[in-house]
């Protein structure tokens, strides 16, 4: 039986990826309604699935030369999406409140407008459209009477210093308010995907096909997509790229690579800084040091660094120093207002709330992201379900020296 199974491996492995695919599918007609397209994405899943089967040698080869060239193709992609406004914004669901004879699937690829989603439709990207009307000035009239700082709101697009640190911003004010929402949120997507890959990459010590599986259990992982837009995200991001980056700039091969991290890395830093998050931001950095510490001297082989780079971690305080300086100092009066309120200033839930019997008498099914409720909200009643604690269990009965 184990030689027959082991015989058949790859044929048995097809068929259950095609099982998992099919449940998903299944999972995202009933919920979703593009149904069509939902049965196209499913046959082409399951095409590649047995193209895989059929010619694992090829497909691998072609997914190497993918990887290989990753940063060219992102690039690409980024711009057919720009060209064609692509965005995740739920902006259209103004279209059931403000207009009743409006399409209020207008203009969507797939998926829907989500109302749950105001966070981002009813405050962050208006903050952000505002600053077209701003000139983008650091403090805007538009959001408030008395004047409001828009760096320290949702570090918005300004027109000073801090721009350098802010790439998901710089397509409002070199394209206007249409393309710069596609902008932000298909780079941050792009940037996000890189990411994680590198970091996975890191991780693996260079597994390819695992590492594009950490792509979609990072970037993709269900918190981060839920709270894509605006802080949450933006400290896992610019964390995981500091980790990169700081783990690069010591490992670094070439003189002109390491010259070019000397000058991305403060800016990773500085962005990751002025997302202003503390909750998560304080936990986050601790873990990226305590990750690049645990990588270094795992790969001490690899690392290139000398008494003479010390100069190169001089220009990255200098630089990190003089735009961190200058907004933040511009910025004091705002910052201590910010934290003097309820929230964000102060921590409103601790966690700790849950009971083991939660989980079966609460509301939670896999269907709620896909189907708006009458009770409650879908935030207040949704959990994310991880099999972390599964894996850290049968970890020792999978691992190899």
């Amino acid at each position: 039986m184990i030689k027959l199974l082991k015989k058949h491996q790859r044929l048995i492995e097809c068929i259950i990826v095609s099982i998992i695919i099919f449940v998903v599918i299944a999972i995202m007609y009933y919920g979703l309604d593009h149904k069509v397209k939902t049965i196209f994405i499913g046959i082409f899943l399951l095409f590649m699935n047995w193209l895989y089967y059929f010619f694992k040698d090829k497909v691998l080869k072609c997914i190497n030369f993918i990887i290989d060239h990753r940063y060219l193709i992102a690039l690409i992609i980024f711009i057919i999406c720009l060209v064609f406004r692509i965005s995740g914004s739920s902006i259209n669901a103004y279209n059931y409140a403000l207009n009743d004879k409006a399409d209020p699937d207008s203009g969507i690829i797939y998926g829907k407008a989500r109302s749950i989603r105001s966070d981002e439709y009813i405050v962050h990207t208006p903050y952000y459209y505002s600053q077209y009307y701003n000139e983008y000035n650091k403090i805007s009239n538009k959001m408030s009477i008395s004047g409001q700082d828009m760096i320290i709101g949702y570090d918005a697009p300004v027109l000073d210093i801090s721009l350098l640190a802010k790439p998901l911003t710089w397509g409002y004010l070199l394209l206007g308010n249409d393309y710069g929402l596609s902008w932000y949120w298909c780079l941050k997507t792009i940037l996000f995907s890189l990411g994680a890959f590198e970091l996975a990459m890191i991780i693996t010590k260079k597994n390819k096909l695992v590492s594009c599986l950490g792509v979609l259990l990072i970037a993709f992982a269900p918190t981060m997509q839920w709270w894509f837009v605006p802080h949450i995200c933006d400290v896992v991001l610019w964390s995981i790229w500091l980790l990169v980056l700081a783990y690069h700039f010591f490992t670094a091969k070439t003189t002109r690579f390491r010259n070019l991290l000397t000058v991305l890395t403060p800016l990773a830093g500085c962005i990751f800084v002025l997302s202003l998050f503390p909750s998560l931001q304080i936990p986050l950095g601790l873990l990226a040091i305590l990750l690049l510490i645990v990588f270094l001297i795992r790969d001490k082989d690899k690392i290139t660094f000398k008494k003479k780079n010390l100069i190169n971690i001089l220009i990255m305080i200098v630089i990190a120093a003089i735009i961190l300086g200058y907004t933040l100092f511009t910025s004091l009066e705002a910052i201590k207002a910010l934290y003097s309120t309820p929230y964000p200033g102060k921590r409103v839930s601790f966690g700790n709330t849950g009971t083991l019997g939660s989980i079966f008498t609460n509301l939670t099914t896999i269907f709620l992201p896909y189907k708006d409720i009458n009770y409650l909200n879908n935030c207040e009643v949704s959990d994310f379900i991880y099999f972390a604690p599964i894996f850290l269990l049968i970890y020792p009965l999978i691992y190899k020296k």
